[in-house]
């Protein structure tokens, strides 16, 4: 029969409060036999000592650490199970054996954490906040859940080692009122990393539910693009490894159109689209999935979505010229740039510094090199072509005589 400890009154490290039990460990050593169970009816201070063992603690209260040691000595696999309302995980770092989400309230971190084990969010939300949730458990089923969910509205993070090609779910939500998006609160919106190989990675994500626009201008379009959502972005990376990654981002039809992904090129800072394989049919909760393979090597790197550009290229464009005063391609011309005059051109040397730019580019008044040295450049071109806002880019040789 299974073993249940209750805490209520002062016992060694433990003490009581009026109506409210607390849990302190003072220094002493707990061991939670498998099978065995604490049941804490508040808070759980850890001040110094260790926890050990494979049964389960269960707070009603918050998570303490006060303590620079760890909580957990190897090779425990206790679970922790917050089984009360609202809940926050506070203090120093914490690496949890098992971390299992219970209860009826949300939970929250008011540090960053760790799981070695497995995380089961179960039906509750997890509120990252600014902090890093890493999951160092490389199974896939490291993460279970029913319908709970991860948030990272204050730019936390979500971080996950793998060992594995196969398809690493990261369930990324929001509780976040959206204005734009008032019909999907909370808006769960996960993605999945799924490596090329079984090498060891760590890859990143977070999610937040508001208009990239304030930090990623929407009006900075690459080519072929029409516009980029308004509703929400990712920011993913690959804090470890260099295994290549299929990243998978769902979607629901009904309220979602776009057939692109796109990322924001930091360089350039312009949204320019991804070769992106669309998949439609029953994923769960979604009936869409957007795919882009990344190449190893992501470092924060926002991730949004699009649609395309449904209007013909109208330009041709010229890879290289020659101002060397003989009267034949002393300039840079676009042929019928002249019919679109709401645009604006850069032009970039290699190392990504802007060496012209203009407004209402025309053949009458074209870019000469004047000033710059033979070499390569790169452009890039905004215009709005009937209604469509487009961005053209390439590279442009320019030769000089000696």
């Amino acid at each position: 029969m299974k073993k249940l400890v209750i805490i209520f009154l002062v016992l060694g490290s433990a003490s009581f409060r009026a109506a409210q039990a607390q849990l302190v460990n003072n220094n002493q050593l707990i061991h939670i036999e498998n099978g065995g169970s604490i049941f804490v009816d508040g808070d759980y201070d850890h001040k110094a000592g260790l926890v050990t063992g494979a049964g389960d603690l269960k707070l009603t209260g918050d998570w303490n650490n006060t303590s620079s040691d760890k909580v957990f000595i190897s090779p425990a696999t206790v679970t922790v199970s917050f089984v009360g309302r609202a809940q926050f995980i506070n203090g120093t770092k914490t690496t949890f054996s098992n971390l299992n989400l219970a209860g009826t309230g949300d939970k929250s971190l008011g540090t960053d954490i760790e799981v070695t084990g497995t995380l089961s969010l179960n039906d509750r939300n997890l509120h990252v906040r600014r902090y890093d949730l890493s999951v160092l458990n490389p199974d896939v089923n490291a993460i279970t859940r029913n319908s709970g969910f991860i948030t990272t509205d204050d730019r936390g993070t979500l971080r996950r080692n793998t060992n594995q090609s196969a398809v690493y779910l990261f369930p990324l939500g929001s509780t976040q009122s959206n204005p734009l998006y008032l019909n999907s609160n909370p808006l769960y919106r996960p993605l999945s990393f799924e490596p090329e190989d079984s090498r060891h990675n760590t890859f990143a994500a977070n999610l937040n539910n508001f208009d990239p626009n304030a930090e990623f201008s929407r009006s900075n379009l690459g080519s072929g693009l029409k516009n980029v959502s308004d509703r929400y972005f990712f920011v993913i990376s690959q804090p470890a490894g260099f295994s290549k990654v299929k990243v998978n981002f769902y979607q629901n039809t009904a309220v979602e159109t776009n057939t692109a992904i796109v990322d924001w090129n930091k360089t350039l800072s312009i949204w320019e689209k991804l070769s992106t394989e669309v998949k439609d049919g029953m994923f769960s909760e979604f009936n869409r999935v957007l795919s882009h393979n990344f190449d190893s090597g992501i470092r924060d790197l926002p991730v949004a979505f699009a649609s395309v550009a449904t209007t013909a290229n109208p330009f041709k464009f010229y890879n290289a010229f020659s101002p060397d005063g003989d009267g034949r391609n002393d300039t840079w011309l676009i042929p019928d740039i002249d019919l679109y005059p709401d645009n604006n051109l850069t032009i970039f040397n290699r190392w990504g510094d802007e060496v012209y730019k203009a407004n209402s580019y025309s053949n009458a008044k074209p870019w000469d090199g004047s000033g710059l040295q033979s070499g390569t450049y790169f452009y890039v071109l905004n215009v709005n072509v009937n209604g469509d806002k487009q961005t053209f880019k390439g590279f442009i040789t320019m030769v000089k005589g000696n």
